[in-house]
């Protein structure tokens, strides 16, 4: 957790107060547990709730007609257009939302206030710090040589990070969902900062953290 400090990123939306997460939640752990009792991780999951949010939809059609009729929930626990965002503050986190077609909020309640800019979370995410400081701004314009990005070369979800090396030309190219929201980000806030993509493969996240937070490494996509 040490090395996780003020990490930002992005985790599926539970409304973990209401009644049919508990509920399910409840029954979930405890069917895990009797099929895998060795497990120690038995948390609800997108992959679960998902599939559950359908079936209890589809136990609402009425198929006496010719045509099925579904009847329009609210009570979904996995709601698919809220986004949590996360940021690592000692053992626990801090967060905030962004909701499809509405945008960042610090809250989802029904007085929520939205925003197009994430700027709006900034006292939600960053609690210790402004959010642009001086420091900040500037810590990487003064650099003369290029800042190396650190890229696992073996990413499980290709979608997000892919690292393809041409046998004929030994040019290695970089793609994903990741570096292109990288590559934006840089675009507007360091667009006179040269780096350089780094491969990393062949070892564990951890201990591709571990080098970001030694400075060999300055970011991870």
């Amino acid at each position: 957790m040490s090395l996780m400090q003020g990490i930002i990123g992005m985790k599926t939306y539970f409304q973990e107060n209401s009644i049919e997460f508990q509920n399910f939640s409840k029954r979930f752990r405890s069917h895990y547990k009797n099929i895998y009792p060795d497990e120690e991780y038995n948390e609800l999951g997108m992959f679960s709730s998902q599939p559950y949010d359908a079936i209890q939809i589809i136990s609402t059609a009425d198929f006496s007609r010719s045509r099925a009729e579904f009847q329009c929930v609210n009570w979904k626990i996995a709601p698919a257009k809220v986004v949590e965002i996360i940021n690592v503050v000692g053992k626990s986190y801090q967060s905030g939302y962004w909701t499809e077609g509405l945008g960042f909020s610090e809250t989802l309640d029904d007085e929520a206030i939205h925003h197009t800019s994430i700027e709006i979370l900034k006292e939600v995410l960053w609690l210790v710090q402004p959010w642009h400081t001086e420091r900040q701004r500037h810590i990487l314009a003064g650099r003369s040589e290029p800042v190396r990005v650190g890229v696992h070369a073996h990413s499980i979800f290709k979608q997000f990070v892919t690292v393809d090396t041409d046998i004929r030309t030994n040019v290695t190219s970089y793609g994903g969902f990741s570096i292109k929201v990288f590559e934006e980000v840089m675009e507007i806030e360091n667009k006179d900062l040269k780096y350089n993509y780094i491969p990393f493969g062949g070892q564990t996240y951890d201990k591709l953290v571990s080098e970001i937070y030694s400075g060999e490494r300055f970011f991870k996509l």
